[in-house]
């Protein structure tokens, strides 16, 4: 695979440059560069002009004090018992044809446990064993929830529009949350250890074989429109042909502890937690300039695929107003929004 072309690069407002060593599906290394910057050298004026106007993804290096570190032990005292989703990804459905999947992203099945009952699944390795992962955790009524590092980056990027609040994702080192795009602008937070994130533009957007819209109608959110059917590390090209032009268009990032990303809406991405640890990141959406949101075929296409999910999310709703686990099964309904 070959680095993205200089004249499809986002202009830059003399950014330095990172780059990781990924092993691709043509079995070359690639270093695909994406948009770096120091968070001090960031202002609002700047990003918008150069990166949210136009939804060009960037990284930002220092975002979080470099004393901050999210660790196990830190979070199982400040959390303690509090009861949060965990994710049963489980370790069979790796490598399946995504088509045979029951579902994909917070459309997984989701059990609630204490934190510190999940942090003990971490340290003795169960977590690991069954793909356990605390995802789409709000942290707005937790102590968390007012950690100063979320103001001062919003402060910087000057984004005044939140659509979530912020959330968090943790779990064990190997945990891949799969291809997908959302239809907000994301910033993701690195507050303990690292992660490998494959982004593609929304170019490539049928290029990277989306679950199709009668896909989400039929199974609602757990397959959605904006998740893909391809492995970008694991390609099928007999099956999936047009991967091999959106491998052209691939970025791979090194996302480090104390480091955001900045995902527009529409950019696909694959988030891979490394090392032998456990990976702790906060996410947040905002809401899409009016002038790119308009025009974003991408993110409309989801939007649609939620409004064909009604029926089935009514009919889980029903099932859960009546089930004899009715606390239990509404927050997972609720999970699935």
């Amino acid at each position: 695979m070959n680095p993205l072309p200089v004249s499809e690069s986002p202009a830059l407002s003399n950014p330095d440059e990172r780059t990781i060593e990924a092993r691709t599906s043509c079995g070359d290394a690639a270093r695909t560069p994406i948009a770096t910057l120091p968070a001090a050298d960031l202002n609002p004026q700047q990003f918008a002009q150069d990166y949210l106007n136009p939804g060009r993804p960037l990284l930002i290096q220092g975002a979080i004090p470099r004393e901050t570190d999210w660790t196990l032990d830190y979070l199982t005292e400040v959390l303690g018992d509090t009861p949060l989703p965990i994710q049963d990804h489980g370790k069979s459905h790796q490598g399946e044809d995504k088509q045979q999947w029951q579902g994909t992203g917070s459309g997984v099945d989701s059990l609630v446990m204490p934190f510190r009952d999940y942090a003990a699944a971490l340290g003795d390795r169960t977590a690991h064993a069954q793909d356990w992962y605390m995802g789409k955790c709000a942290l707005d009524q937790t102590p968390l929830g007012q950690a100063p590092e979320f103001g001062e980056i919003e402060q910087r990027l000057g984004m005044s529009a939140p659509v979530t609040p912020w959330s968090f994702w943790m779990g064990p080192s190997g945990h891949v949350t799969h291809l997908h795009y959302d239809c907000m602008d994301g910033v993701l937070m690195q507050f303990h250890g690292a992660k490998h994130v494959i982004l593609f533009p929304p170019s490539q957007l049928y290029n990277l074989y989306p679950f199709s819209l009668l896909k989400q109608l039929i199974h609602g959110p757990k397959l959605r429109a904006g998740h893909s059917r391809v492995y970008p590390d694991q390609p099928d090209f007999a099956q999936f042909p047009r991967l091999q032009e959106a491998l052209n268009h691939r970025y791979d990032v090194l996302l480090e502890r104390g480091d955001a990303l900045y995902i527009p809406a529409g950019w696909w991405h694959e988030v891979i937690a490394l090392g032998d640890d456990v990976t702790c990141s906060v996410n947040r959406f905002w809401h899409v300039p009016l002038g790119r949101g308009l025009t974003s075929w991408s993110k409309w296409r989801v939007h649609l695929g939620s409004l064909l999910a009604i029926p089935h999310l009514l009919k889980e709703l029903i099932e859960a107003l009546v089930s004899g686990d009715r606390p239990q099964k509404l927050h997972q309904w609720r999970l699935k929004l």
